[in-house]
């Protein structure tokens, strides 16, 4: 019965995607209207933040005083994100993702949301730095039935954690791999999904054969590599040069049969978006961050009519890309 039960929700959850695609479609080619909402909408809940990631685009240190410490206050209101939530399953939104500039778990009402969402059997993902759980909290996740959480690591080992968080020490490191052993050792139904995520820049590019290790020891269901994003005169000092990219790819070139074997469907841990990482790792703009100058210029972009993300000044933009011109 409960086999029936699996596939008879898969059958009807791939019926709405089909519907939801087809929609989207349409909406393209109309060019004058939308006939559904985005796929994915990100919401970038709060711009507070417990660390002071090296490569953060609010508050790195290497900012200096180009930081807005107004901006670091900002915070989406509870009951506006609420009934958010309440507009976007109306628009048949098929996933959630509470995100951003800040720490979605220092906002006092993310436990709602995430409820709420869940309430109209949205699919739901948080990215975290995985700080601040504490074992009743990962509990709740669970038991709200949260799909995905992203954990943004950017090391395999204490010492390059506490080097790229300068606010946290070696002991955080290890509190995040205890709490992710607890996570994976009572999750119901594979749920939640647990990715850890790695920017990688010239601080912890050598650490990448131990990201890897880490994301198998701790039985993480996904690792992404994302290559640093810069900001100009600032955090752009931590782009790879062409020596540290070189050894890189070579790394990759000696991890090969690692990482095939990774990126296996029933891999117990996939790597995720791995050639993408790869092509920009590659791509000519590396040095400077450009990474898919060539592909963003060549080929039509419909990112609105699938992705949306509200930030917390309440901001809408149409892609992640998009900082800058908000619609």
């Amino acid at each position: 019965m409960l086999f029936y039960k699996n596939y008879l929700s898969k059958t009807i959850d791939k019926l709405k995607n089909a519907k939801s695609n087809l929609l989207i479609l349409t909406g393209i080619f109309n060019e004058n209207h939308t006939f559904t909402g985005p796929k994915l909408v990100q919401i970038d809940v709060t711009n507070k933040c417990n660390n002071n990631c090296i490569a953060c685009w609010l508050r790195s240190p290497l900012l200096g005083d180009r930081i807005d410490y107004e901006d670091l206050k900002r915070e989406l209101p509870t009951e506006l994100v609420l009934e958010l939530i309440d507009d976007l399953a109306k628009l048949n939104v098929r996933k959630i993702h509470f995100s951003g500039g800040g720490e979605s778990f220092l906002h006092p009402g993310i436990f709602k949301f995430i409820e709420r969402v869940k309430k109209y059997k949205i699919k739901c993902k948080v990215t975290t730095n995985f700080t601040l759980l504490t074992k009743d909290m990962i509990r709740d996740l669970i038991r709200l039935g949260l799909d995905e959480l992203t954990v943004s690591l950017w090391s395999g080992s204490p010492y390059i954690y506490s080097l790229t968080h300068p606010n946290k020490t070696e002991e955080t490191f290890q509190i995040i791999k205890n709490n992710l052993y607890y996570l994976n050792s009572i999750k119901l139904n594979n749920k939640p999904t647990v990715n850890i995520y790695n920017v990688i820049f010239n601080k912890n590019y050598r650490e990448f054969e131990k990201m890897i290790d880490f994301a198998i020891e701790v039985k993480a269901d996904f690792l992404t590599f994302q290559m640093m994003d810069p900001i100009e005169n600032a955090t752009d000092v931590l782009l790879l040069n062409e020596q540290e990219r070189n050894w890189l790819i070579q790394e990759i070139n000696r991890l090969n049969y690692k990482i095939k074997w990774l990126c296996r469907e029933k891999s117990p841990t996939k790597l995720d978006l791995f050639d993408m990482f790869v092509n920009r790792l590659k791509s000519e703009g590396f040095q400077t961050g450009e990474y898919d100058k060539n592909i963003v210029i060549n080929i039509p972009c419909v990112a609105g009519f699938v992705f949306s993300r509200i930030v917390a000044n309440g901001d809408v933009h149409p892609c992640l890309k998009a900082a800058k011109k908000p619609v």
